[in-house]
C-alpha cells in the first residue's frame, strides 16, 4: 500500500499557467470531463520582463465566461476544454507558484489581486497603466543637468526576472472572490 502522500488525488481548484509562452487558465471539478481551460491564441509571454496579467471569471460555468489581459490588453483565447457543470472547490488551500506537490514556479511575481466582481477590459487597462505610473512615480530622478530646467524620471519597466508566475488555488474560485 502506497503512504498517503504518494497517492494521486484528481486536480481540482484552479491555475493561472505559463506554458512555452502561452498564459492558461484551468477550472477543474473532475479532469477533463468537468473542467475549463483555456490558453493564449499566441505565444505572448515575453521572458525577463514585467508583464501585467490579469484575469478575470464572471461565474458562468463556461470558458466564454473567462477575460485575460496582458499589459491591459484583452488577449484572444483558445477555448480548450468547456465543460464545467459542477462546483471546483477543494480542501487544498490556496498556492502561490505550485500546484500540488509539483509544477514550481521559477521567477518573480509583484503583487496579487482578488476582486468580488469580474472587471471590465477598460478596468484592467486602467490597473496596467497605474502599475507603470506608480514605476515612474518612485523612480529615482536623473540628476539635472546645470543648464537645463527640465528634470527627466526614469524608471525601469522591464527587471530582469522571469515572466508572471502561475497562481493556483485549491480553493473554490466565483464571481465573489474577496480582495486581500
Amino acid at each position: 500500500m502506497s503512504p498517503a502522500w504518494t497517492t494521486r488525488r484528481p486536480a481540482q481548484g484552479w491555475s493561472l499557467f505559463l506554458a512555452n509562452a502561452n498564459y492558461g487558465f484551468y477550472l477543474i471539478s473532475n479532469w477533463p470531463n468537468d473542467a475549463i481551460k483555456v490558453t493564449t491564441a499566441k505565444a505572448i509571454a515575453k521572458k525577463d520582463t514585467w508583464q501585467h496579467v490579469f484575469l478575470t471569471y464572471d461565474g458562468s460555468g463556461k470558458a466564454e465566461g473567462i477575460k485575460l489581459y496582458v499589459d491591459g490588453v484583452m488577449a484572444p483565447l483558445n477555448l480548450e476544454v468547456n465543460k464545467l457543470t459542477t462546483s471546483s472547490q477543494a480542501k487544498t488551500p490556496t498556492r502561490l507558484g505550485q500546484r500540488s506537490t509539483s509544477e514550481f514556479f521559477d521567477g518573480a511575481a509583484q503583487e496579487l489581486r482578488f476582486y468580488n466582481r469580474a472587471l471590465t477590459g477598460s478596468e484592467a487597462n486602467v490597473l496596467a497603466k497605474v502599475d507603470d505610473l506608480r514605476a515612474l512615480l518612485t523612480a529615482k530622478p536623473n540628476p539635472r543637468p546645470k543648464k537645463s530646467c527640465s528634470t527627466t524620471i526614469s524608471a525601469s519597466a522591464a527587471p530582469t526576472s522571469k515572466s508572471p508566475p502561475p497562481v493556483s488555488s485549491n480553493s473554490k474560485p466565483s464571481s465573489n472572490p474577496s480582495r486581500p
